[in-house]
């Protein structure tokens, strides 16, 4: 496995790819949720870019240092209702919930959160954007910086000790 690190420059780079391609979309997010860990940080740099301040919070985990785990482990460090609250939310005012991890690697973890938001696999109000994606990757992000391959490993300078 190649191992590729990258620093926060290269992250606010690929932030600003996501924001200017949903911009130019012509997309409106009302709120943004975060997936710890990997997609914090992101999620903080697309909101100052997006001027958005609501942002909530899920744990998610599906490794365990560069080791796959078993499933998925979730976390609503924000309450479920209130996330699928703001996703109605959203939908009333015909805008959308941006959802910001790190990479698409398996995918995974991303079809898993959105089948638990939306219960069908899915939803128009709810948008996935990640900095990374991975041609195996089971769930296509809606909106991604850049392709990295199979056999690449990813290290975010959030996860350097």
């Amino acid at each position: 496995m190649k191992v590729k690190s990258i620093d926060l420059n290269e992250v606010s780079r690929l932030c600003s790819v996501i924001a200017d391609k949903i911009m130019d979309d012509g997309v409106r997010v009302a709120c943004i949720l975060a997936i710890a860990r990997g997609g914090i940080v992101p999620a903080m740099i697309i909101s100052r870019m997006l001027s958005i301040d609501d942002i909530a919070l899920i744990r998610a985990r599906h490794y365990q240092g560069m080791r796959m785990d078993e499933g998925v482990s979730i976390e609503f460090i924000t309450p479920l209702q209130d996330i699928k609250s703001r996703i109605d939310g959203c939908r009333r005012k015909g805008m959308v919930m941006l959802m910001v991890d790190d990479i698409a690697d398996t995918g995974l973890t991303i079809k898993t959160i959105n089948e638990i938001l939306d219960g069908k696999g899915k939803s128009k109000d709810l948008i996935i954007a990640t900095l990374y994606m991975k041609p195996r990757s089971i769930f296509k992000p809606d909106y991604y910086a850049d392709i990295c391959n199979d056999d690449e490993w990813i290290v975010f300078p959030w996860e350097e000790s």
